[in-house]
């Protein structure tokens, strides 16, 4: 069997269905007089998060409320197909909950949305 590469519309990094067709090889105990092909939809998946980008530490005086922080609204993410993209993201408590008053390091978390 010979496939086609799925036209001029297929994208492998592009999520999608395609239809490819495949030419059937000639059999010699077989005949194929009205040229039966082969045809199969495939189906690419949405691009796949693999990393987000390392957000530098942030140092804020002692007393700054969460909503000064000056968190980043958007982060660069590395897809699986190799593609960069920038997502927004929503940044959550922390643990220990961040008070604005501590002396020490805090880690937020944070949820990437579409």
């Amino acid at each position: 069997m010979t496939w086609d590469d799925g036209g001029a519309d297929y994208n492998s990094v592009k999520a999608g269905t395609y239809r490819f067709t495949g030419s059937l090889e000639q059999v010699s105990e077989l005949e194929n007089p009205i040229n039966v092909r082969a045809v199969v939809d495939v189906k690419v998946g949405q691009p796949v998060i693999t990393e987000v980008e390392v957000i530098e530490v942030i140092k804020v005086a002692n007393g700054t409320d969460f909503a000064e922080i000056g968190l980043p609204s958007q982060v660069e993410v590395t897809l699986n197909n190799g593609g960069l993209a920038m997502v927004d993201v929503e940044w959550s408590d922390s643990v220990p909950r961040y008070e604005g008053k501590n002396q020490e390091c805090i880690n937020l978390q944070e949820r990437l949305s579409n």
